[in-house]
């Protein structure tokens, strides 16, 4: 006999008029194991901006994507962020999302189209959950471009198919969120250390769907604009979560940036610009106490502003791209720290 299990979401500030809906789980009695039936979900949160607020949206968000918050610091990150480009209050309630259930799907998209995004979850199997976001196209066009984003919540998952028109990303232990083509993961030098050592990892960018683009072009991770572009969420056995990140310094311009063109099957572990120049990550030197025993979840963050304009490069400067930007995560990885 399949148990069904209903969770109802209260309010939530909107930055769009609309009501919160429920979602429903259903669990088949295995452990590890549930299996969706296929139902449109309502979202817990979605806006738009348009004019002067667009183009700081676009930079620092993207204009296709999708992300996947699966604790409360990243949703606390990510909110905080929306909230430069949003005309009201971002926030979903706490105490409404229990993040060790339930995880957050947020769809971005920049057009004309102003009309809404919805989601259907199709039946899955195992620890993959596929879904499916549309949008309703009007024949209406707004007259300037408008960057939306949407934001659901469903059964936390391993991994998530997401289909949309001309896209298919997968979200998972392979890769984090996708935005504009670019996904990330990161990998640690041991998976199980003593108290008091250091937790090192490589984070590695990868185009998400090599179809779709030839390449992308990113700063390269040890000078000037590109330096401090990656960030760590890490869940400590206390259940705290601590974000690291290097501090910012200012002065860099003397040492100017490159740029790295990450091409697709070619990914390209955060460096410098050396031909296989990795630089390893160090969480204790960015400020984690490993002096407790028991489990790290790690999350890796990559953020990155896209360049206003057009830059050209190459020979003759002969060849226009733009610098991709957004703000993404990948999926965790966990580290265990045994006496």
């Amino acid at each position: 006999m399949m148990k069904k299990t209903v969770i109802k979401f209260a309010t939530a500030v909107l930055l769009i008029a609309g009501a919160v809906g429920t979602f429903e789980m259903y669990a088949d009695g295995e452990e590890g194991k549930t299996v969706a039936k296929s139902a449109k979900i309502e979202p817990v949160l979605k806006g738009m901006v348009a004019g002067e607020k667009y183009e700081g949206a676009v930079r620092n968000f993207g204009s296709l994507g999708c992300l996947v918050v699966r604790c409360e610091s990243r949703w606390k990150q990510i909110s905080e962020e929306l909230g430069k480009y949003s005309m009201e209050k971002i926030e979903i309630p706490a105490d409404k999302i229990d993040f060790n259930k339930s995880m957050i799907v947020i769809f971005i998209r920049a057009g004309y189209n102003a009309e809404d995004d919805g989601m259907d979850v199709l039946p899955s199997e195992g620890n993959m959950t596929n879904i499916k976001i549309t949008t309703v196209c009007g024949s209406r066009r707004e007259a300037l471009p408008i960057w939306h984003f949407t934001a659901w919540a469903i059964p936390k998952t391993e991994s998530l198919s997401v289909d949309y028109p001309k896209n298919k990303w997968t979200v998972g232990s392979e890769g984090g969120d996708v935005v504009d083509g670019l996904q990330g993961t990161i990998e640690v030098e041991k998976t199980m250390i003593r108290p008091g050592e250091d937790i090192k990892l490589t984070f590695t960018l990868k185009l998400a769907n090599a179809e779709q683009k030839e390449s992308i072009y990113v700063w390269d991770n040890k000078y000037s604009n590109g330096y401090r572009n990656d960030a760590y969420i890490v869940e400590t056995p206390d259940g705290k979560n601590v974000l690291l990140q290097r501090p910012e310094v200012m002065g860099w311009d003397k040492n100017a940036p490159s740029l790295m063109e990450i091409k697709a099957g070619s990914p390209w572990k955060l460096g410098g610009i050396g031909k296989g120049e990795v630089i390893v990550k160090s969480l204790k030197q960015l400020g984690l106490d490993t002096g407790k025993a028991g489990i790290y979840k790690i999350y890796g963050l990559y953020m990155e502003s896209a360049c206003k304009e057009k830059v050209r490069i190459g020979p003759d400067n002969g060849k226009e791209i733009m610098i991709w930007g957004g703000n993404i995560s990948t999926s965790p990885v966990t580290v265990e720290i045994k006496e």
